[in-house]
């Protein structure tokens, strides 16, 4: 058995090397392409009824997501909103065949989108790390990955220590479980953390965020971050700023992701969010050339 020992929170602990994943590790694959649910579209889905999308088919759209469409990525929405607590037990049942094949946290992934709690109430924040732990149990069960979720989106990100509460948030959630209900640890131990940084202003100021999160990682949990995903807001800031504003943050933001990942050594792997319509983005199908220029 490989072990190592890792300081996290100001505790010791032996963990199993293959069942848990740390925060800011590299060796997984990168995804291409991230889709969300949405509760309305300008037509009927294909596989749907109606243009309104409810909660409980919003699984379906997911599962539609990886297998139809063929992306790599799906931001499951805790912010503000009603989702489906138990939306890995429901793809993993209802669609057994194809995630045997295809396991979520290998080479496809649900990202849980977490509310901000310094903007809106806690309870969906417990509600989305219990998901956690709790799809890891039953992704166990059935033989699939490890660690079917490991990475959440904050929304709203300006500052590096909201990053770091976050993560210190869902380790104190781990160890509380597992002694409450007296298992094993379960799970990533640690989560990794996309900040999505969202107007100009702040992501003109990114890097320098970025630049304190690296630190205050490696103080705090005793091992580097080796890659970092930051997450572009490209449609909220032209309905705040405009689109001339927003058009120009976007790209300086991505120039220092570039600075910082020459300075740091650190992976960067940024995301940028994007409407179809012109003005939040233009990012469609036959128009992505147009877009990425």
């Amino acid at each position: 058995m490989h072990i190592r020992v890792i300081r996290v929170l100001y505790y010791s602990m032996v963990i199993e090397k293959e069942n848990h994943i740390l925060a800011g590790s590299a060796g997984r694959k990168i995804p291409v392409v991230m889709a969300t649910q949405h509760p309305d579209n300008a037509s009927v889905p294909y596989w749907h009824k109606t243009e309104f999308i409810s909660t409980t088919d919003e699984v379906e759209e997911c599962y539609r997501s990886f297998c139809d469409m063929g992306c790599d990525e799906y931001m499951w929405d805790w912010e503000g909103k009603f989702v489906d607590e138990a939306v890995m037990d429901r793809l993993f049942h209802q669609y057994y065949d194809y995630f045997k094949i295809n396991h979520l946290g290998l080479n496809k992934f649900l990202t849980f989108r977490i509310p901000n709690i310094w903007e809106e109430p806690g309870f969906r924040l417990a509600r989305a790390f219990m998901a956690i732990i709790t799809g890891t149990d039953a992704a166990g069960e059935l033989g699939f990955s490890p660690a079917p979720v490991f990475e959440v989106i904050l929304p709203m990100t300006d500052n590096a220590e909201k990053l770091i509460h976050i993560q210190e948030q869902y380790y104190k959630t781990v160890r509380l479980t597992c002694q409450v209900f007296s298992t094993r640890l379960s799970g990533p131990i640690e989560i990794n953390v996309i900040p999505l940084i969202e107007g100009s202003g702040a992501l003109i100021k990114s890097r320098s965020i970025l630049l304190e999160y690296i630190d205050r990682f490696e103080k705090r949990f005793n091992h580097r971050v080796e890659y970092i995903r930051p997450f572009i807001a490209r449609s909220d800031p032209a309905l705040n700023s405009g689109m001339v504003p927003a058009v120009i943050a976007a790209k300086g933001a991505i120039s220092e992701y570039y600075k910082f990942q020459n300075e740091t050594g650190v992976s960067v792997y940024p995301i940028i969010g994007a409407g179809s319509l012109q003005f939040r983005g233009g990012l469609s199908p036959d128009a992505i050339e147009n877009f990425m220029n």
